[in-house]
């Protein structure tokens, strides 16, 4: 023996369990009698001689300790224990997941037994043997055995009520099938009791076969798991213990209503299986020994294993239960190989037109028989894009350049952009994507292209706005130098000019002067940034250096009354001519 205590423990603490909620009699707890129980099994265990196995040995500890604690628990042991105290207690240990539905099922199932028939399975499903069932409720070993018998048919029924069922593997995909196969027949009767189960259903030794085809059926699927099945079938009886111990010849005609158990399985294992189909059936039927023949009651139970999609062997077994004591009730047992036909599949991908989404195209099951033509995990009838593979964010389309615009959308599918842009960059921001861009690291207005507007001589007037793109301007002259005076102020001041008189040989003005002098004034202060020259000049009359002394005079008159009246003395220079003047620096203008 390998296992430690602690392993044989955790293996079998589950059983050791169960057998103590079963036998505790109050006041004694369950969890006590565990405890005494397992004690038992570590103080014995070095005794283990391995003569059986070691879960044989622990369940015979478990059971005598619980059968000598009830004997204490009682005055009087009674060997026959009370049947009704073997309950069918649920376990408080946890039960793995994917056994918790069976567990349910098995116990709506022995809830539905009467007393003594749950008691014998109960312990039964514990794995004693009859001759053990038998010792600890009293009853003889044969009344178990055809209580077992009783019990296993009822078991197949109440399973089917139990569970929560599903469609078996003949669906409406395939409705038809057709079986080809032997039969056995187990008709075993004594002592002219012939409604007697005689030995176990499986009991071979009892069986009467044909060696050849001896039964043939046909089924319809109808729905919800349902199929309805006609079958006949030919047999010879040899053994059979009637008085005159004869040959009879079996033959039957039937019709059973069948139900699938796929999700029984599914129950049971956590999983159905394509390949593995139970089922249940109850009907009727005519049957004939010989001459004499009679309506019969049918029910049992069989299976399917599937080859492929339509092709598998059936096993069906169960009872043909007698309405008469013209035939005798008995077991009949059939195997043969089993065709499914009459599927649709137009488009040939595996997948019946039922449940295809695309039947007339060829498509992949796990697309429900769609296709993916370009193999990106998206059908092709919800793929924009369903040649090239792509991202299921963007309807199955290819995004290259990574900026979450599908390359069809995308105006710039190998350069990271903006949905804005169509997915073009823009990299200076400036309102032009960079491919139209002449200038795409710089700002600029789309009218130059994307490029900055000139300013040759920095006068910040550009040079599309600057009608002198060479000289310094304001933006109010259009980017050109303001004059220090305009043509028209010029000319206006020499008309002034033109009437600035004086007194014959003297720097005195003439009565009418000063208003001239005034307009002059007005003009020099609205062009506040021009410089005037005044030149004095006189007639002819008299000596050059006199003459050139009065015009020297005259000119400083002038300019005195310019400043007296506002007008900068900076601005203003004077010099003596042959007759008084004003000129710009470089221009005659008076």
């Amino acid at each position: 023996m390998t296992e430690t205590y602690e392993q044989l423990l955790e293996n079998n603490k589950e059983k050791i369990y169960r057998i103590c909620k079963i036998y505790a009699v109050s006041p004694l707890e369950p969890q006590d009698l565990f405890q005494e129980v397992i004690f038992a099994i570590w103080k014995s265990l070095p005794t283990f001689k391995g003569n059986s196995s070691i879960d044989t040995w622990i369940y015979r500890i478990t059971l005598n300790i619980c059968l000598r604690s009830k004997q204490k628990s009682e005055k009087t042991y009674n060997k026959a224990l009370q049947l009704e105290s073997i309950q069918f207690i649920p376990l408080v240990i946890p039960i793995e997941n994917n056994q918790q539905e069976k567990y349910i099922a098995l116990s709506s199932c022995i809830s539905k037994l009467n007393n003594e028939n749950k008691s014998i399975i109960l312990l039964y499903l514990e794995e004693l043997k009859y001759k053990e069932i038998a010792e600890i409720t009293g009853l003889t070993e044969n009344h178990i055995a055809v209580k077992m018998k009783r019990i296993k048919i009822i078991a197949i029924a109440l399973f089917t009520l139990a569970a929560i069922l599903n469609v078996n593997a003949q669906d409406s995909n395939n409705p038809w099938a057709v079986s080809v196969g032997v039969n056995a027949v187990d008709v075993y009767a004594t002592g002219g009791e012939t409604t007697s189960f005689g030995e176990d259903f499986l009991y071979p030794g009892d069986w009467n076969l044909l060696p050849t085809i001896s039964r043939i059926t046909a089924e319809r699927y109808l729905s919800d798991g349902f199929t309805l099945q006609l079958a006949g079938s030919l047999n010879r009886i040899t053994q059979v213990d009637l008085p005159d111990d004869a040959d009879l010849v079996h033959s039957s005609i039937d019709l059973n209503l069948k139900y699938g158990l796929d999700g029984l399985v599914k129950g049971i294992f956590g999983n159905s299986t394509q390949y593995f189909s139970p089922f249940v059936y109850v009907g009727g039927g005519y049957t004939s020994l010989d001459s004499e023949g009679d309506g019969m009651i049918n029910y049992g139970y069989g299976f399917n294993v599937w080859f492929s999609e339509t092709l598998g062997l059936s096993y069906q077994g169960g009872v043909k239960q007698a309405s008469s004591n013209v035939i005798p009730t008995h077991f009949q047992h059939s195997l043969g190989l089993v065709v499914k036909f009459g599927g649709t599949d137009t488009d040939g991908d595996g997948i019946y037109d039922k449940y295809d989404a695309c039947p007339e195209v060829a498509g992949l099951k796990e697309f429900n028989g769609c296709p993916d033509t370009d193999g990106d995990g998206i059908i092709d009838g919800e793929d924009a894009c369903p040649t090239v593979a792509g991202l299921a964010t963007l309807n199955g389309c290819p995004d290259a350049d990574s900026d979450g615009i599908a390359d069809k959308d995308d105006m710039c599918p190998n350069a990271k952009g903006t949905k804005a842009n169509n997915g073009c960059p823009d990299t200076d921001g400036d309102g032009i994507v960079d491919k139209d861009d002449k200038c795409s690291s710089v700002k600029g207005p789309k009218a130059n292209g994307g490029c900055p507007w000139p300013d040759t001589d920095g006068d910040g007037v550009l040079d599309k706005d600057d009608n002198c793109k060479n000289e310094v301007g304001p933006a109010s002259n259009n980017g050109c130098p303001e004059p220090v005076i305009t043509e028209v102020a010029e000319k206006k001041m020499g008309e002034f000019a033109k009437t600035i008189l004086f007194n014959s040989g003297r720097s005195t003005f003439l009565p009418t002067v000063s208003d001239k002098l005034d307009g002059i004034v007005n003009i020099m202060k609205e062009f506040s940034k021009a410089t005037f020259m005044i030149e004095g000049h006189t007639d002819s009359t008299g000596s050059k250096s006199l003459n050139e002394k009065l015009s020297s005079k005259r000119a400083a008159a002038v300019k005195d009354y310019l400043v007296e009246n506002g007008v900068d003395a900076s601005r203003l220079d004077s010099k003596a001519v042959s007759y008084t003047h004003l000129t710009l620096p470089t221009k005659r203008i008076v």
